[in-house]
């Protein structure tokens, strides 16, 4: 039973501190909002270390350029209609 206990507590260790070194590891960030984030990690048990990775990974998410909506110009026209000079098949 006592090794139920260590191996719980390695875990939420473990989870921490991965937490507070992508935190740290987080120039972007302010430092302010580093250090709430990292008090939070620390001070509420596993809930405060995922729900900051979780807010760090949907931060990330926004960096992520997005999808590059030109080359479908060329294929359609506002109408929707073939634009001249294109045979419509994706395999040209």
């Amino acid at each position: 039973m006592r090794w139920i206990w260590i191996t719980l507590i390695a875990g939420w260790l473990m989870l921490n501190f991965v937490a507070s070194a992508k935190l740290i590891g987080d120039a972007d960030m302010p430092r302010s909002r580093r250090a709430a984030q990292l008090a939070l990690v620390w001070l509420v048990p596993v809930l405060g270390a995922v729900a900051c990775l979780v807010f760090r990974a949907t931060d990330m998410l926004g960096d992520r350029p997005s999808i590059d909506r030109t080359a479908f110009v060329n294929n359609a026209d506002a109408t929707g209609e073939q634009a001249p000079g294109s045979s419509g098949s994706s395999f040209d």
